[in-house]
C-alpha cells in the first residue's frame, strides 16, 4: 500500500515562490510542513533525491532551477524511514544533467564621492 502525499510542488509551482536556493523554498513551503503532533516549530526531514542528507548545508545553496519537483510526505511515511513520529518528510527531486553559472555584479562609491568601487562575484553552487 502506498502511502499519500501530503503535498506535492511542480517546478512551475515552485516557480511562483520567487526564490533563489533550496533553502528559501523550504522557508516558503515551511507553514504547509509543519508537523500537527509535537512540539511547535518542528521542522522537517529533508530528503535530496530521495536519499536522507547529514545537514541543510548540503542543499543550502541548491539553485531552484534543477528542482524539479519537492514532495511533502505525511509523518506516517518518515516513521516507515526511521525518523521520529512527529517529523513530515520534504523530498527534493532535482533534474539530471543542469548546468548553470551564476553572476552577481553591484558598483558601490565612497560617501564623498571620489572612487567607483566596480565588483563582480560569480556564486558558485557547489559551495
Amino acid at each position: 500500500m502506498r502511502q499519500p502525499r501530503a503535498r506535492r510542488c511542480q517546478a512551475d509551482e515552485i516557480r511562483s515562490y520567487a526564490v533563489d536556493t533550496a533553502a528559501d523554498l523550504l522557508a516558503a513551503i515551511a507553514p504547509e510542513n509543519h508537523s500537527g503532533y509535537g512540539a511547535a516549530g518542528n521542522t522537517p526531514v529533508v530528503l535530496l533525491n530521495g536519499k536522507h542528507i547529514s545537514s541543510m548545508q548540503e542543499v543550502k545553496h541548491l539553485l531552484f532551477e534543477p528542482i524539479a519537483r519537492a514532495e511533502t510526505f505525511t509523518e506516517e511515511k518518515a516513521l516507515r524511514y526511521g525518523f521520529p513520529d512527529n517529523k513530515r518528510m520534504v523530498n527534493i527531486i532535482t533534474v539530471k544533467n543542469f548546468r548553470a553559472v551564476r553572476m552577481r555584479a553591484y558598483e558601490s562609491t565612497s560617501t564623498d564621492g571620489r572612487r567607483l568601487d566596480p565588483a563582480a562575484h560569480i556564486l558558485d553552487p557547489a559551495r
